[in-house]
């Protein structure tokens, strides 16, 4: 688009699994129950007990997207009137008076998936991709000062005719990193900035999406921004062969025990019950030996967490954990460590079976890998647990 990334500013106000009426409420009553996420190249700052009217002054926003929580997207009568009623709230306290509004279409649930929410829509991903665009043609595209609706459902629903299949979503709702995050990123792209996608105009690929899926996803998204109401068929059926793992650093020795690292936690989980031992979790590690240029290597079958943690004391905690990853090559950038200075790794298999007692095959399984003449004079003691 020609911004320069140091000046693209973007902020989520983040409650799990909100709903506009939730919202609504919070806005009326001056809530400050949010999680306020900016993100700002190469780095996301966290801000907490932050409600929507701070967030609306914190900036001069020029875009300001609203959307339902995907339990209820395709239900009507869970927008009206509190779409609107939002929507107003948002024009009247909002000090740029040329911010552009729109409005942001999630996806239907994987086939498979557990959610309660599924039950809306008699656990049908059909059934649940139809109501939403029939609601969002209802219930959003009538209120005139939405100007843009973002059809990032119906571009997940357009990949899933690839040969990727129903596997955008990595807990059945949630999507994927980062294939299925890419392809919504990428639909927000086509419809702010409103040129088609392709490699001479847009070359960035994350770490994991190789080039065939990279095209896959670029015509998922064109066709959704052309008809964003209905399925378009990939023309991506055959997957290609898969690209050999070339890894240029030396092996990194690790560590993995039964367990997990959990949310905030300062030890690994580990009861001893059948769910604690479908995990494995990693020591943690300090960037000085998995620094920019490092290599993650995951064999089919085996996926993966990225711990991040703080250093409080004598303490480690955790304050992030990614997604699910099955991606079988990441190349460690900036970007990945962000601001954080030491991670770890929870490790299992994709079946969800026990594997406590073949952690030695487990570590040929998920492999590190560091640059040659890593430093390694300097490691803290107090890594061993």
């Amino acid at each position: 688009s020609g911004i320069p990334s140091e000046k693209i500013v973007v902020a989520n106000m983040y409650i799990g699994g909100a709903e506009l009426k939730q919202h609504l409420e919070n806005a009326n009553a001056g809530n400050k129950n949010y999680i306020y996420q900016l993100f700002k190249s190469p780095s996301r700052l966290d801000t907490l007990s932050v409600s929507i009217e701070e967030a609306l002054l914190k900036e001069s926003w020029d875009i300001i997207t609203f959307q339902q929580a995907s339990h209820h997207s395709g239900l009507e009568s869970t927008y009206d009137p509190h779409l609107f009623r939002l929507m107003r709230y948002v024009e009247a306290m909002n000090p740029n008076p040329n911010t552009i509004l729109g409005f942001h279409m999630t996806w239907a649930y994987q086939q498979t998936s557990t959610h309660s929410g599924f039950a809306n829509y008699d656990k049908s991903q059909q059934k649940m991709y139809q109501m939403i665009t029939n609601t969002v043609k209802n219930e959003v595209l009538p209120i005139s000062q939405l100007q843009f609706v973002i059809p990032s459902g119906t571009a997940i629903q357009n990949a899933r005719t690839s040969y990727i299949g129903d596997k955008l979503t990595a807990d059945g709702y949630h999507l994927t990193d980062p294939l299925g995050r890419y392809i919504a990123a990428l639909m927000f792209y086509r419809t702010l900035i409103g040129e088609e996608l392709s490699l001479e105009k847009v070359e960035f690929r994350p770490n994991g999406v190789d080039k065939t899926q990279q095209l896959m996803a670029y015509e998922a998204v064109n066709n959704a921004f052309n008809k964003p109401f209905e399925v378009t068929n990939s023309t991506y059926l055959e997957a290609p062969e898969p690209e050999p793992i070339e890894v240029n650093g030396l092996p990194f020795s690790y560590t993995l025990v039964p367990g997990y690292w959990n949310t905030n936690a300062t030890e690994i989980t580990n009861g001893g019950s059948a769910f604690d031992l479908q995990f494995s979790a990693s020591n943690v590690i300090p960037k000085a030996l998995l620094p920019v240029g490092s290599e993650i290597v995951v064999e089919p079958g085996y996926k993966y967490r990225v711990i991040f943690f703080e250093k409080i004391g004598d303490q480690f905690k955790v304050v992030h954990r990614t997604d699910n990853i099955t991606t079988s090559y990441t190349l460690i950038d900036e970007a990945f460590w962000g601001n954080y200075q030491y991670i770890g790794f929870n490790v299992s298999n994709t079946e969800g079976t026990v594997i406590n007692d073949i952690l030695d095959t487990v570590l040929t399984k998920f492999r590190l890998y560091h640059p040659e003449g890593t430093e390694l004079g300097h490691v803290d003691e107090d890594l061993e647990f």
